[in-house]
């Protein structure tokens, strides 16, 4: 008694597989890579990197001088600690002892952000006017400002929507 041959797959299913395990591999390996970079900037060697961007980012942008002490980081929260801003001159106008924000990440898909929380510890303030102005205004004045170009009432605005769902001072000072 013979047995039948088995059957085999045939070259089109073949290439279908081979291609399929290609595309399940691509996403693996493109996950790989996302969950890798997570991993190294919630380490405090990323933290770092990723406060000295910002700070480098800041102050490349603002008149006056932005000092961050410490930022610590996770899927939704981010905390800063020892916040400054100086003014173009060098004058202290703002200190933070701590940051705190904590915001929703579902709502970022439909261009939505929605911050559950904003706390700032012991914030203090030292406000000076003079002729040239007031100095918080001249710390966060544009370096670089461009002229204002006309408005297009016709023109489509931005769909970003904002919320803010609370908002605590803890021991501050002006």
């Amino acid at each position: 008694m013979t047995t039948p041959p088995a059957k085999t797959p045939s070259a089109a299913r073949r290439w279908l597989r081979r291609v399929l395990w290609g595309v399940v591999g691509l996403v693996g390996l493109v996950l790989l890579l996302v969950a890798g970079a997570l991993v190294y900037l919630m380490s405090p060697p990323g933290e770092a990197r990723l406060r000295d961007f910002a700070v480098k980012l800041a102050n490349e942008q603002l008149s006056g001088h932005v000092g961050i002490g410490g930022l610590e980081w996770g899927l939704r929260h981010l905390v800063l600690t020892g916040v400054t801003l100086d003014d173009p001159e060098g004058e202290r106008v703002a200190e933070l002892e701590r940051l705190r924000v904590d915001i929703a990440l579902l709502p970022l898909l439909s261009q939505h952000v929605l911050v559950h929380a904003v706390v700032l510890e012991q914030p203090v303030l030292s406000l000076r006017q003079d002729a040239r102005g007031l100095n918080l205004s001249r710390a966060v004045a544009l370096r670089d400002p461009k002229p204002p170009e006309p408005e297009d009432p016709n023109a489509p605005r931005g769909t970003l929507r904002l919320t803010l769902e609370g908002l605590r001072l803890e021991r501050g000072q002006v």
